[in-house]
Protein backbone atom coordinates (compact mmCIF):
# COMPACT_ATOMS: atom_id res chain seq x y z
CA UNK A 1 0.00 0.00 0.00
CA UNK A 2 1.67 3.49 -1.03
CA UNK A 3 2.33 5.62 2.05
CA UNK A 4 2.77 9.03 0.25
CA UNK A 5 0.99 10.77 -2.00
CA UNK A 6 3.54 12.83 -4.15
CA UNK A 7 2.53 15.34 -6.45
CA UNK A 8 5.83 17.20 -8.07
CA UNK A 9 7.19 14.61 -9.98
CA UNK A 10 9.45 15.29 -13.08
CA UNK A 11 8.99 12.01 -15.45
CA UNK A 12 10.74 12.95 -18.26
CA UNK A 13 13.75 11.78 -15.46
CA UNK A 14 15.17 8.57 -15.70
CA UNK A 15 17.68 6.55 -14.09
CA UNK A 16 21.24 7.06 -15.34
CA UNK A 17 21.83 3.09 -14.95
CA UNK A 18 19.60 2.70 -18.35
CA UNK A 19 21.16 1.52 -20.93
CA UNK A 20 20.45 2.39 -24.11
CA UNK A 21 21.27 1.78 -27.42
CA UNK A 22 21.55 5.38 -28.81
CA UNK A 23 23.73 8.25 -27.41
CA UNK A 24 20.50 10.56 -26.91
CA UNK A 25 22.01 12.99 -24.55
CA UNK A 26 25.34 13.90 -27.45
CA UNK A 27 22.76 13.62 -29.98
CA UNK A 28 19.91 15.81 -28.53
CA UNK A 29 23.08 18.93 -27.30
CA UNK A 30 21.55 21.00 -29.93
CA UNK A 31 24.03 20.16 -32.19
CA UNK A 32 22.65 19.09 -36.35
CA UNK A 33 23.12 15.51 -36.53
CA UNK A 34 23.07 13.27 -39.56
CA UNK A 35 22.85 9.38 -39.13
CA UNK A 36 22.56 6.38 -41.37
CA UNK A 37 20.67 3.41 -41.03
CA UNK A 38 23.31 0.50 -41.08
CA UNK A 39 25.88 2.58 -39.64
CA UNK A 40 24.38 4.39 -36.73
CA UNK A 41 21.01 2.72 -36.37
CA UNK A 42 19.16 -0.77 -37.77
CA UNK A 43 15.55 -0.13 -37.30
CA UNK A 44 13.69 1.18 -40.31
CA UNK A 45 13.91 5.04 -40.85
CA UNK A 46 10.78 5.78 -40.22
CA UNK A 47 10.78 3.85 -36.58
CA UNK A 48 14.39 6.03 -35.97
CA UNK A 49 12.82 9.17 -36.80
CA UNK A 50 9.61 8.46 -34.04
CA UNK A 51 12.59 7.08 -31.59
CA UNK A 52 14.23 10.64 -32.01
CA UNK A 53 10.31 12.16 -31.29
CA UNK A 54 10.32 10.67 -28.54
CA UNK A 55 13.80 10.36 -27.27
CA UNK A 56 13.71 14.71 -26.81
CA UNK A 57 11.04 14.22 -24.30
CA UNK A 58 12.87 11.78 -22.40
CA UNK A 59 16.58 12.55 -22.72
CA UNK A 60 16.74 16.47 -23.53
CA UNK A 61 16.17 19.54 -21.76
CA UNK A 62 14.16 21.12 -25.50
CA UNK A 63 10.71 20.95 -26.12
CA UNK A 64 11.09 20.13 -29.80
CA UNK A 65 12.84 18.18 -32.59
CA UNK A 66 12.99 18.86 -36.24
CA UNK A 67 13.85 16.40 -38.50
CA UNK A 68 14.78 15.96 -42.54
CA UNK A 69 14.97 12.08 -44.20
CA UNK A 70 16.84 11.42 -47.47
CA UNK A 71 16.91 7.68 -47.98
CA UNK A 72 18.95 5.81 -45.40
CA UNK A 73 19.77 9.13 -43.27
CA UNK A 74 18.19 11.61 -40.72
CA UNK A 75 19.53 14.59 -40.18
CA UNK A 76 17.66 16.60 -36.64
CA UNK A 77 18.20 18.76 -34.10
CA UNK A 78 16.79 19.02 -31.02
CA UNK A 79 15.45 23.02 -30.50
CA UNK A 80 13.82 25.09 -27.93
CA UNK A 81 10.29 25.57 -28.64
CA UNK A 82 10.29 29.19 -29.27
CA UNK A 83 13.62 28.48 -31.95
CA UNK A 84 13.16 28.26 -35.22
Amino acid sequence: MATKRTDDVDWRRRSSARITAYPWTEWLDGSAWTITRGEDFTVPVDSMRHMLYRAVVTYADYMRIRTQVDGDSITFQALPFDQR
